[in-house]
Order: C-alpha cells, then structure tokens, then sequence
C-alpha cells in the first residue's frame, strides 16, 4: 500500500504564464502514482487564474483553493 501524498501548486496571477499551467495540471493528471491528491492554490491573484483553474481542471483527484488576499504562502513555506 502507498501513502497518500499531497501536491502543492500555488498560483498568483497565472494567467501570464498560463500555457505553463496548463503543461503543470496535465503533467500532474498523468502520475501513475497510486494515491495523490493535487491542490491548487489561487493566492490572491488580480487576473482570472481562478476562473482558469477551475475551467481547466476536470480531475477529481484536485482540489482549487480560492485566497482573496496574498498570503505569501510560498515566502512562508521557504
């Protein structure tokens, strides 16, 4: 039996760089790993990386997690 692991993607205004992200959630659609779950982060983007994320992503293996604000999540984790 595998452990579940969880992935962390945060975006802040992806839509920049959208064809990038696009390549991310269908690189992270296709692990052949057993039991993961992907969670992606809209931290406090002014663009429409929500509404992208949301229309893109059919896979109930991720989950899409809306900040209002930047919570600079990534300084935090780094």
């Amino acid at each position: 039996m595998y452990p579940k692991v969880s992935v962390f993607v945060v975006h802040f205004n992806s839509m920049k760089a959208k064809d990038l992200a696009k390549e991310n959630i269908k690189a992270l659609s296709q692990l052949d790993y057993p039991d993961y779950e992907v969670i992606m982060v809209d931290n406090g983007s002014s663009d429409h990386t929500f509404e992208f994320l949301d229309e893109n992503i059919n896979d109930s293996r991720f989950k899409i997690i809306r900040s209002d604000t930047n919570t600079f999540l990534v300084e935090e984790i780094t």
